[in-house]
């Protein structure tokens, strides 16, 4: 079989959820930064952000062109929660092609259980999906905590790991 430059170098899916994140700002420059990372280490990025209302995804790309179009979704990136305009954004993320091997970073708080079929669905396609939980410590009421827990345990019981939130420094 022939390899192409992007199966050699990489490549990455930086799924965004805003619906609900108290931290937005910085997790959205953090994405930002993760973005520029990759894209200077020459690895090819997609991007597609949710709960923000119909912000297309960024296809698979590299080069400094890619990367702005990944900041201007970034920019673009205001959140909504509940809005049904974005109800068909996980059918998008998963229609589009990413080679195996794909590591898929999520940021999400956890809050939008839509997005946990997808991601599972993701990881069964043989993709590497990592979840960064950014809802923190500070979540609202007892009841959301118990069902970002539960959605939390549904992910790792899939293979999926989660991670805390830790603010840059």
């Amino acid at each position: 079989t022939q390899e192409t430059h992007q199966d050699t170098t990489g490549a990455y899916l930086v799924i965004l959820d805003a619906a609900e994140a108290p931290l937005h700002d910085e997790v959205v420059r953090a994405a930002a930064g993760l973005c520029t990372q990759l894209i200077q280490d020459g690895a090819y990025v997609a991007l597609a952000v949710h709960g923000c209302g119909d912000i297309p995804p960024v296809r698979l790309g590299s080069g400094p062109r890619h990367l702005t179009r990944l900041e201007l979704s970034l920019a673009a990136a205001s959140p909504r929660p509940g809005d049904p305009a974005n109800d068909h954004q996980p059918r998008r993320i998963e229609r589009n092609r990413y080679p195996l091997g794909t590591v898929v970073i999520v940021l999400t708080g956890l809050a939008d259980e839509a997005l946990i079929p997808t991601l599972v669905r993701l990881r069964f396609a043989r993709r590497r999906v990592t979840v960064i939980d950014t809802a923190g410590s500070g979540a609202s009421h007892a009841l959301d905590r118990l069902e970002r827990r539960v959605r939390r345990l549904h992910l790792e019981s899939r293979g999926i790991p989660v991670t805390p939130w830790t603010t840059p420094s």
